[in-house]
């Protein structure tokens, strides 16, 4: 008999370290780039895609499907492992490459 699948929302929630409602909220599940991450269901070696969690956060907090939110989902707070429902908004990729122009995240030298 196949094993149940535990939502998808559960296993989101049991890797938030919910603060308060203002805070940041730290992913504390696996990460790659700073960003959160969570495992899709399927079997293994099927190439599925892990969810970014902020992304997850934003279509749970909006009542959508992962899958269907269209655009960026932005930092407001500009911590890539922040998954706080208040500090995301979608947008495109020229307006989040632009406000990190802006604060100089992006377009300086390295070294």
């Amino acid at each position: 008999m196949p094993r149940a699948r535990t939502p998808v929302a559960t296993r989101f929630w049991a890797k938030v370290e919910v603060r308060g409602v203002d805070d940041c909220w730290p992913w504390t599940g696996s990460r790659r780039n700073g960003y959160g991450q969570l495992g899709r269901p399927g079997r293994q070696g099927e190439g599925k895609q892990p969810y970014y969690a902020h992304r997850l956060s934003y279509a749970l907090a909006s009542g959508l499907d992962h899958d269907k939110v269209q655009g960026v989902v932005r930092h407001l707070c500009h911590n890539r492992a922040c998954v706080n429902p208040r500090h995301l908004a979608l947008g495109t990729q020229k307006e989040n490459i632009e406000e990190s122009a802006k604060l100089g995240r992006i377009g300086r030298p390295r070294g």
